[in-house]
């Protein structure tokens, strides 16, 4: 088969607002009032819905807008083996807030799970996505699993150096993607957030031996990434989204690229999904490293220049003139649009509703389609 030919003009990140059906259902599981099939019966009803609403809005790529999840991330990664959920002291800091007290921890050696719950869910989109559109599947990129940021000792107990540790994690990820490609998958995307932490660390004052230490991180990040996607078959398609936050419509990191484009252009992914939807995005001179590394010139980039955190749609002309400054320094037949990440990064979601989620959505179709004339 031959590969998709995404990311397409008109994209999206993944997550959505979750409806008030399944917010009530989630409160009525926690408190005993509903069992887990009960809860499942009900988050199949609304994504069902959810997928018919993206491809009415005109999207090819379709998910299950992350409705079974609470988190963009931990799901996923409590889902392989050696990994749990654990309350912390203090959750993510936002530049306005503070997350929930949650984290992720490795407590035991890293390894693929067959019977991981996201591969039921990935059935269950492919079953009702319309004819003429994609099932995409969102997972976090395994660069969550081995910055020193995770709560206990790097590299972990069970693991006798860093090296046999990211060859455990990307052996895990290799065998997860092989089996949602048994399973019909051709559009993956990869979410991460480290890079923005990175760009701020290299910037900031910090003494020359901890930013030693990031590009050391940095280095691990590319090899780990590489690794998961090593040998993965020709005709799947794998993007990545860098992201800098996304909680209540507040963000974690303002750096721009610039002091990390050059690590993220050697990433082995056939797309980025960037943010660009505000001053602290900075110049898209960035994206010429993506094009200098890109032998092959096939490499697509999404430009995030519409947001995902607020309901008002973002002047036209503006827009226009961005993408227009954009392919100054990216082939703009290689360029997409997309709102700069999801609208529910985690289950309590950005400041809009659902109806104005989907006037953005149509939006971004609009503009695509006038700007490259399909999608």
């Amino acid at each position: 088969m031959s590969k998709i030919n995404g990311p397409f003009r008109a994209d999206h990140v993944g997550s959505y607002l979750r409806t008030q059906a399944i917010k009530d259902a989630r409160i009525k599981k926690a408190a005993g009032e509903i069992s887990a099939e009960q809860l499942k019966a009900i988050e199949d009803v609304e994504i069902a819905d959810l997928v018919k609403k993206q491809a009415e809005a005109g999207l090819i790529a379709v998910t299950d807008g992350e409705f079974r999840r609470a988190w963009w991330h931990h799901d996923f990664l409590e889902g392989l083996n050696g990994v749990v959920s654990i309350k912390v002291e203090k959750g993510y800091k936002f530049h306005s807030c503070d997350a929930p007290p949650e984290n992720i921890q490795v407590t035991g050696r890293v390894s693929y799970n067959p019977d991981h719950p996201f591969f039921a869910h990935f059935d269950y989109l492919k079953s009702v996505v319309p004819a003429g559109c994609v099932a995409k599947q969102t997972i976090p990129s395994p660069a969550m699993l081995v910055t020193a940021a995770l709560p206990g000792p790097f590299p972990p107990a069970d693991y006798k150096s860093a090296d046999e540790y990211v060859e455990d994690v990307a052996k895990a990820y290799q065998q997860t993607i092989a089996e949602f490609y048994r399973r019909g998958c051709r559009y993956l995307q990869i979410d991460d957030t480290v890079w923005g932490a990175f760009a701020e660390g290299l910037l900031s004052d910090a003494p020359e031996s901890v930013k030693a230490d990031i590009v050391a991180t940095a280095e691990r990040v590319i090899k780990v990434t590489n690794l998961a996607l090593s040998g993965r078959p020709a005709d799947l398609l794998v993007t990545m989204h860098i992201c800098k936050g996304n909680y209540k419509s507040d963000y974690c990191f303002a750096a721009a690229y610039d002091t990390v484009i050059d690590y993220i252009a050697r990433l082995e992914v056939d797309a980025y999904f960037l943010e660009y939807d505000d001053e602290r995005s900075g110049s898209f001179k960035a994206l010429e490293a993506i094009a200098k590394a890109d032998t092959a010139g096939k490499k697509r980039i999404v430009l995030g220049v519409f947001s995902s955190k607020i309901a008002k749609l973002e002047d036209e002309a503006a827009i226009k003139a961005r993408i227009d400054d954009a392919a100054k320094y990216f082939p703009k037949e290689r360029l997409c649009l997309s709102t700069q990440c999801g609208f529910a990064s985690t289950e309590e979601g950005n400041c809009l509703t659902e109806d104005e989620q989907y006037a953005k959505l149509r939006y971004i179709v609009k503009i695509a389609k006038d700007v490259f004339g399909s999608l």
